[in-house]
């Protein structure tokens, strides 16, 4: 299970140079794809997923280029970097007839609550 302490993890390792920014910058992918749930993305269908995996992985190295240390923690940073990339995804991505709740799930074309 994610928590803060997860996400900071990943940029510690990254400071102590035990990890490269390629690998700090996939293990924030592997967070977000093994905890969709933490993320508001656990009503998303495999299709849409992949969709905004490859999205994110154009994106999530400004997560690690613009943190600025003085002016908030990474984890509370990253998780904001990351949520706001999920709504520039939908917003580009999901005609407005079809715009949804993050909390809501298409199926087969039929919006239901989850």
């Amino acid at each position: 299970m994610i928590d803060a302490s997860s996400i900071t993890k990943v940029y510690v390792s990254l400071l102590n140079k035990e990890i490269t920014k390629e690998n700090a910058i996939n293990k924030l992918i592997v967070l977000v794809l093994e905890n969709p749930h933490f993320f508001g993305l656990e009503n998303l269908n495999k299709e849409d997923m992949q969709d905004f995996l490859f999205y994110f992985i154009q994106k999530v190295d400004k997560v690690f280029n613009n943190f600025n240390p003085e002016k908030s923690k990474f984890s509370s940073y990253a998780t904001s970097c990351i949520l706001n990339e999920i709504r520039k995804y939908f917003k580009k991505n999901i005609p407005n007839d079809k715009v949804i709740s993050l909390n809501k799930k298409i199926v087969d074309g039929v919006e239901s609550l989850c």
